[in-house]
Order: C-alpha cells, then structure tokens, then sequence
C-alpha cells in the first residue's frame, strides 16, 4: 500500500481539504503525510526588489508548520512540511522525488476567481509531470472542513477497454482499495458494431446497421477479459465485481454506470491530454459522477487527472493478465475523457 503520501497547498481552505482524505489514507495505509507549499516568485520592477520579493515569508513557514501540528494531533499520522520556491508544479514534483512518495493527493481549485482558474492549471500540470498516481478530490461546498475527518472510499469503479495502457490503473486502484477496505468494479463499454456495407460490398445506409453478432462477440470477448482480471485481483484479496455495458456515447454510459453501482471513486488511465480536456468533458456530461483517479502507465510520469477526486499512478506496479487482452480493432475502448466533475472522485494513471 501507499507509504509517503504528498498534499500540496495554497494556504486556501479548499485546499486544505485534501488533508482529512490523505490522513484516512495515511491511518489505514500506516504511511506518512508531507505537506508542501510552493512561494512562487513575483514578478518585480527592477533587479533591486528582487531581495525580498522572492524570499519565503515568515507567515508561510508559520502556516504550514501548525497545519501539520494540527494533522499530526487530530489525525494521529507521522506529518511534516516544507515551504519551497519555484513553480507550484514544478515543486511538487521535485518534493515527491525528495520524500520519494507515492502519492499525490490535492484538491482540483484552492482558490476563487481568476486564481480559481490558475490553481485548476496547477492540478492540470501535477496530472501530467507527477511520477507518482494523484487523487484529485473535488471542493466541497462546506465552510469549515475538519482536516481529520474524511471517509475513504467503498466501491471504485474502474473503466477498463482491453488495453495495457487502462489496466495500468490497477494496481493504484488496488492499494486505494486495500487501504479502504473497498470494492473494486470492472468496467468496459462496447460500442455497437456497425455492418458497414450490404451484400455489395457498399453500404446502403446514412446510418451504419448495428451488426449484432460482431457487437455480442466484443461483448463476450470484454467479459472474458474483466472476469480474468478479477481472478488475479481476488488472488490478491481484494474485493471484486465486473460489468460489460453496450453504448454509443462512452462517457455517459461510465457515468450512468458510476451511478448504478453507486461507485463514490473512478480510477482511470488518463490519455495524455490534460485534466483540462477531462474537465471539459465533464462539463458536457451534467450528469453526477465518482471522483476519478488516474494514473500514468509509461513507467516515467503520471498525470493525475484522476476522479472528483483522482489518484492517478506512473507504470504498472503488478501484471494483471486477464486486463490486457487484445482489442476490438480499436471500438469499445473506454473513454479516458470521462467528465471530472463528478459527485465521486477520481484516481487516474497517466499514459503519456
């Protein structure tokens, strides 16, 4: 399971909100939390206000020295922090190879307004640079968030579509599932194969004919995949369920499937676009959805546009067999732009 666990921070309090859900991770998990908080430097008039413009404050070391004395107490979890110059992104990225953690847990905005704005292209650029998964959690609407009462999550639905690419997923989807004693749900959308031509060889149709056996093959074939890759999941004591679902529109089918297996987490590969492109999805699809959690799986870096809360991991850290089966010529992948706000969240691994 996870044992160093990195929370950035803005000094919003939408952002120390992420504290309570990494310290549930860190008790169950028995791992440390590491707060970090990134002093970037301003742009100035003249080389002679550069002195104090770019040193640390005072303020900054105070705030995040008494937020992990807070965590630490009510929490009953191993915290320290550290305030670091440069660029939010790229400090925490450098933090996470200088703590050597293994995951990122942050909230998708810290702030309001523009800067609302600005923090959502911190958490973009974390999905992509991180090396580690990231679990993206979702603001919540409450004034006042205790930092040490989070609950953790029950059933985690998992978009899979016959690639190695998805299923490199699993094995953070594993560990968040072993660290909440959760429910894994495996999950694959077929989209309808059409019959593209009639018995000439040219299709007489605007709209493409469905052909149902090549479509309930795929089908046959998913669940074949899904069920072998429960095995090997069950073989490591997790708790496992796996659907095959028929649609058009991917996304909406994942997001009518997060609701019906009341999935309160989507761990997802993300397809190296960007969590802004995700967000966009979401926008499209109003419908409620799992925070997300996503991870890479080139073995380098993660870009966690993970779930309303998202947890996303670099390469595969366990071989899942039945999960990387061969492909559908291409249909029936499951869609990595899954919409990010979501009443759940997100754990995602990026694929570069």
């Amino acid at each position: 399971m996870f044992s160093r666990i990195l929370v950035p921070l803005d000094q919003s309090a939408l952002a120390e909100q992420a504290t309570a859900t990494a310290a549930a991770i860190a008790r169950a998990s028995k791992a440390d939390v590491g707060l970090v908080l990134a002093h970037e430097m301003a742009p100035y008039d003249g080389v002679l206000a550069a002195s104090w413009r770019d040193a640390k404050t005072p303020e900054e070391t105070s705030y995040v020295r008494s937020l992990a004395e807070d965590l630490a107490k009510g929490a009953h979890v191993t915290v320290d922090g550290c305030v670091a110059t440069g660029k939010p992104v790229d400090v925490i990225c450098r933090r996470v190879r200088e703590l050597d953690a293994d995951l990122i847990v942050m909230t998708s905005h810290g702030r309001t307004g523009l800067s609302r704005m600005w923090l959502g292209s911190v958490a973009d650029g974390v999905i992509r640079e991180a090396s580690v998964p990231v679990l993206m959690l979702r603001p919540m609407d409450e004034t006042h968030h205790p930092h040490t009462d989070a609950r953790l999550f029950r059933r985690i639905l998992v978009p899979l579509d016959g690639s190695t690419t998805s299923s490199a997923i699993l094995a953070a989807a594993g560990d968040m599932a072993r660290a909440s004693g959760g429910t894994l749900v495996l999950a694959r959308v077929i989209t309808p194969i059409p019959s593209l031509a009639d018995s000439q060889g040219i299709s007489m149709h605007r709209v493409p004919i469905v052909d149902d056996d090549a479509t309930e093959q795929a089908v046959d074939i998913a669940r074949a995949e899904l069920a072998d890759a429960a095995r090997t999941l069950e073989r490591e004591g997790l708790r496992v369920e796996a659907d095959v679902v028929v649609g058009e529109r991917v996304a909406h089918e994942l997001l009518e499937m997060a609701k019906a297996k009341s999935a309160d987490l989507i761990a997802m590969t993300t397809n190296g676009r960007g969590a802004s492109r995700l967000e966009g999805a979401g926008a499209r699809e109003r419908s409620g959805v799992p925070r997300p959690m996503r991870a890479r799986s080139d073995g380098r870096r993660i870009s966690g546009r993970r779930v309303v809360r998202v947890l996303r991991s670099t390469g595969p850290r366990a071989h899942h067999p039945g999960a990387s089966g061969r492909r559908q010529g291409g249909r029936g992948r499951a869609d990595h732009d899954a919409p990010a706000r979501l009443r759940y969240a997100p754990l995602f691994r990026h694929s570069g």
